[in-house]
């Protein structure tokens, strides 16, 4: 009878799961492996298409403020400066712009400037340089991308902000005679354009 028991043991053992369908273990820890090394890709791709997404708010603000300014000089033949505004950079989310009457906006209510949306995800500062007898605004970030021997009045646009909070802060500037942002310094690695 031990031996019967044994017989039918070991042909129990043999062929237990054969005819069944399923993983081993070892499958199964190999699928998940490819789907959390594809989830770590997907999740860099979309955090640089976020970056790049409010980044691209830096072209869109600086076309409004430069029509703003040229059209206020063609009437009044000055620029006007305004000082950063807001009044800190947020690496936490976008932040409100001012309201009308606030001080820190004087410069953009002069030429009639306020953002299409309620809130920005960088500060924006413009220093105006209205004297016609030297360089314009020598001694500002991006004040040397005028044309070689300008003299004249222009101004210099700035933006800055910590789009993906890492505590770099990205630099961006265009002028009266170079409309075209330039990356002074980038926020994150690998930031090539706006």
């Amino acid at each position: 009878m031990a031996h019967n028991l044994l017989k039918t043991y070991s042909g129990m053992k043999r062929t237990g799961l054969r005819g069944k369908k399923g993983f081993t273990l070892v499958e199964a820890m190999v699928v998940v492996a490819i789907i959390g090394v594809l989830a770590a890709i997907g999740y860099s791709i979309v955090q640089k298409m976020l970056w790049r997404s409010r980044a691209s708010e830096v072209p869109a603000m600086f076309n409004g403020i430069i029509a703003k300014e040229e059209a206020f000089y063609a009437e009044f033949h000055r620029y006007v400066s305004n000082p950063w505004v807001p009044a800190a950079i947020s690496g936490q989310g976008s932040q409100p712009w001012p309201n009308t009457g606030n001080a820190l906006i004087v410069g953009f209510e002069q030429i009639g400037f306020t953002p299409d949306t309620g809130s920005v995800w960088n500060q924006y500062r413009v220093t105006a340089c209205n004297d016609v007898s030297q360089a314009p605004c020598s001694g500002v970030p991006c004040g040397t991308d005028f044309p070689a021997g300008y003299k004249g009045p222009g101004f210099v646009l700035e933006a800055r902000g910590d789009l993906n909070n890492d505590g770099n802060i990205g630099h961006y500037c265009a002028t009266s005679q170079a409309t075209t942002p330039v990356i002074v310094n980038s926020d994150w690695q690998g930031q090539d354009s706006l």
